[in-house]
């Protein structure tokens, strides 16, 4: 993002995995859960 020209002070970031994840299941999530759980999401506003 920053290559293509957007200023550092316009980009911010945030995890979630633990607090906000796709998958609540806990020890039981499957790996192809875990791999949902371990994401990263962009919300570009214009």
């Amino acid at each position: 993002i920053i290559s293509k020209g957007i200023a550092t002070t316009r980009i911010s970031g945030k995890g979630m995995g633990e607090s906000e994840p796709k998958f609540d299941c806990k020890e039981d999530c499957t790996e192809e859960q875990h791999a949902k759980n371990r994401r990263s999401e962009f919300l570009i506003v214009k």
